[in-house]
This record gives structure tokens, sequence and C-alpha cells, in this order.
């Protein structure tokens, strides 16, 4: 592939790093607040963060679009923008059927919750290999990169929290 065939490749793994963590941070926020909240609420206040980002993603798009060009983008560089923000709303799928699994009454929410936290860490993971799976790197520093950027990952969203523990 040549260079400017990665570069949307490289944007939508940016936008899903990026997405995965505001997702753990509003997971771990939400699961802080339960206080017998249904399983419903959870997941329609997930959503609704999760919308939020995707907007202002878009918005960002198409405003740096307007900046550097001076006029919309055309429709084949909207598609690529909705695709490539699209990432952000992928990352709301799997904690929705682990809250529509809770509504049911197939597992707790409080469980709903953990898995979904331990599966965005895990994405969290797939998406450093991602990165790295090409590079003509030693294995033990593919490994190591994989580890620091989900430590990276990890201390983002703990920054978050802390931020959002102060206020």
């Amino acid at each position: 592939m040549m260079e400017q065939d990665l570069a949307p490749l490289a944007r939508a793994l940016r936008e899903r790093i990026y997405a995965t963590i505001a997702t753990l941070v509003s997971l771990i926020t939400l699961a802080d607040h339960l206080d017998g909240e249904p399983s419903s609420r959870i997941a329609i206040s997930l959503w609704i963060t999760l919308f939020g980002l995707w907007s202002a993603s878009m918005f960002a798009d198409i405003a740096g679009h307007l900046a550097s060009h001076g006029a919309l983008p055309p429709r084949h560089e909207v598609r690529e923008m909705v695709t490539i923000s699209g990432q952000i709303l992928v990352c709301g799928v799997a904690p929705t059927v682990l809250f529509v699994a809770s509504g049911i009454g197939l597992l707790g929410l409080e469980r709903a919750l953990d898995l979904a936290i331990v599966g965005e860490i895990g994405t969290l993971a797939l998406l450093a290999w991602r990165a790295v799976r090409r590079t003509t790197i030693p294995m033990v520093w593919k490994t190591a990169i994989i580890v620091a950027e989900v430590g990276l990952g990890l201390l983002v969203v703990g920054l978050e929290l802390a931020a959002h523990r102060i206020s």
C-alpha cells in the first residue's frame, strides 16, 4: 500500500483509540454512579456521550476542511469522515449488548459494567497490536510498545477520572 492509502487507516486507528479511552472513562464514571439505575438508563447515558463525541469529531473534520480548503468537503471525503468517526460509535456496541443482557436478567448491571470495562481495556491492547503488527521491529519491542501504549491509555483514563472526581 502507498503511504497516502494508509492515512485513512491511521486516522481510523487514532479515532478508535481516542474513542476507546473516552468510553472507558464513561463506563468507569457510570459505574461510580449506579445508585439503582436501570441498565437502559446507563446505556442511554453512554450513547449520549458517544454521540456527542461523534458529533464533535465530525464538526472538527468539517471545520478543518473548511479552514484548509475554503470549501465544503466533497461527498467522497464526507463518506470517509463518517466512516472514520464511526469508530467512536462502534465502541458502544459491546457495552450495549452487555447492558441488554443485564436488562433481561442474564447478569447483574455491576457485572455488565465490569465486563464492558475489561473489554475496552482489551480493545486498547488489540489497537496497540494493530499499530505495531506491520513493523519490522523485534517482537520483544513490539510487546514493550503494546504494554506501554495500554499503560499510557490507562494513565489517561486515571487522569480523566481524577479530574472528574475533583470537580
